[in-house]
């Protein structure tokens, strides 16, 4: 695949994404936590005790609204997300607030 064919290929994800939160807002996405994210971090990072777990940064790519990352914040982990659509980046702030969570 060609530079310019990857390029118009994010360019339309971006803009369906966009269009998605604008319209749907938070219901374009799930309000919970992936199950197979939550099963990984239970594998993986739950057995780090909660006093140390700041110490632990998880960046999601593609955060949309954050429906992943308010859980990682919660459970004390550094969370950090980064999306295409500026929309889905202000849903996800909005989730991290209703779930009162420091990001």
């Amino acid at each position: 695949m060609t530079h310019e064919k990857i390029h118009q290929s994010i360019s339309v994800q971006k803009s369906l994404y966009e269009r998605s939160y604008q319209h749907e807002g938070a219901a374009a996405q799930r309000l919970y936590p992936n199950e197979e994210f939550v099963r990984f971090m239970g594998r993986h990072f739950f057995p780090i005790p909660p006093r140390d777990r700041y110490r632990v940064s998880v960046l999601e790519i593609g955060c949309g609204a954050g429906s992943n990352l308010w859980m990682v914040a919660k459970e004390g982990f550094e969370a950090h997300g980064i999306d295409l659509a500026p929309a889905g980046v202000a849903l996800c702030f909005e989730t991290m607030q209703k779930w009162e969570v420091q990001f």
